[in-house]
């Protein structure tokens, strides 16, 4: 990719969500899919002109005029516009970026919608991800998430619902799950994928929610926590290879003990709450990894009890998975399979789950069942680093030459 390539895809990442929320908030809710076709209008016309012409000193101050000009010419020709807003021909000088992608994170999240409606909206408006990345996120086929979107859309628009700055929203604590659901999928997305600019964007986003008094709940500092802790093993999931490092094999010398810090200090601030949500739980057990000195120090008992509490208060298919691998650690492999049981439906297309299966395997040297386990998940694999590591542990089973591409 050109150097210019790359540079929009980042800003694209970046900026997209912010320019798109500025435009919605001037527009009004009923064009926001004009704002998004104006941002995708001002990346195309990036990619032809930067080549040629250089990168501008400002890049995304260039996105967001491009993405305005084009919004202005096609509010012109709409015979139904009596006049151009005038916020329009001022966007750029007084741009409101912090208030403005609160106040879309909470338009999208609006209780008119249904909660994956809200999540999946926010996810593609302020989060950048795409149609596809959002269903594998959902393990929903393309297909539905797309249909899903375009009803959401739809539904704000015929329900002419207003975008307001959140001083200005009144149901904020039942639009925030949503949001915090959404800031969640974000970061998971980003992680798996070693994409940073989605883990990282979503830390972005959640500081953006603790630095507004309307929003800055003990929930908010918890998923912050959670999101440290986990994004401050970054420089030791990679190998040099390029393949993925498993939690217990990491160079804990190279975790970000900055960035842990923060977290426990974060996790600190959310016990001032009086409410127990997912993400305090999560927060804890990733804080019991990160105080561990090594793999086999860490408390996995309490881990354990962690997922049981998690898993009754907030089930869910994937939750019931990190139990049973919590459980393995505990208790032993077919421990871990036992609570397998009855997920293989629901998570077929999970590749976690498929490891899971394939490591409890391997430990009962059941090697050619943890070999077909190691090969879906192989198959289901998105991330290079993914791949890269079911390659190494089948060819360990000597159920992979080496060679072969058949899963590249």
């Amino acid at each position: 990719m050109s150097q210019s390539g790359q540079l929009l895809e980042g800003l694209f990442r970046d900026s997209a969500g912010r320019i798109v929320s500025t435009l919605t908030r001037i527009l009004g809710s009923r064009h926001l899919e004009l704002a998004e076709e104006c941002v995708q209008d001002a990346m195309i016309r990036a990619l032809e002109k930067w080549p040629f012409h250089g990168i501008p000193d400002n890049p995304a101050a260039w996105l967001l005029q491009a993405a305005r000009n084009r919004a202005i010419d096609v509010l012109r020709r709409d015979r139904r516009m009596v006049a151009l807003p005038a916020d329009l021909e001022q966007i750029g000088i007084n741009t409101t970026w912090v208030d403005d992608e609160l106040g879309m994170m909470l338009l999208c999240c609006h209780p008119s919608l249904s909660r994956d409606a809200q999540v999946a909206l926010t996810l593609k408006t302020v989060g950048g991800l795409g149609v596809k990345e959002i269903a594998r996120a959902y393990l929903t086929p393309e297909a539905t998430m797309a249909q899903r979107l375009v009803r959401a859309k739809r539904q704000l628009r015929e329900q002419r619902v207003n975008f307001h700055l959140p001083d200005a929203i009144a149901d904020i604590p039942v639009r925030l799950d949503a949001v915090l659901e959404v800031l969640y999928l974000l970061f998971n997305e980003g992680y798996t994928l070693g994409a940073r600019d989605f883990s990282e964007g979503a830390i972005r986003l959640t500081r953006l929610l603790l630095a507004n008094q309307a929003t800055a709940l003990a929930k908010c500092h918890a998923l912050l926590a959670l999101m440290l802790l986990q994004s401050a093993r970054d420089a030791a999931r990679i190998d040099a290879e390029g393949t993925l490092v498993l939690l217990r094999d990491q160079n804990r010398a190279l975790w970000d003990r900055r960035r842990i810090s923060e977290g426990m200090l974060q996790l600190d601030l959310a016990a001032t709450g009086q409410q127990l949500s997912r993400y305090h739980l999560e927060a804890g057990i990733a804080s019991q990894h990160a105080v561990a000195s090594t793999s086999q120090a860490t408390d996995w008992a309490l881990i354990e009890t962690s997922y049981e509490m998690l898993e009754a208060l907030y089930p869910s298919p994937v939750v019931r998975l990190n139990h049973a691998i919590a459980t393995g650690q505990v208790r032993g492999a077919l421990a871990g399979l036992e609570m397998l049981d009855g997920l293989e439906q629901e998570l077929a297309s999970y590749q976690p789950y498929h490891a899971a299966q394939g490591s409890f395997w391997r430990d009962l040297q059941q090697f050619d069942r943890a070999a077909v386990c190691f090969r879906r998940a192989l198959e289901l694999s998105v991330a290079e680093a993914e791949k890269g590591y079911f390659r190494s542990v089948l060819a360990s089973l000597g159920h992979f030459d080496g060679v072969s591409n058949q899963f590249a």
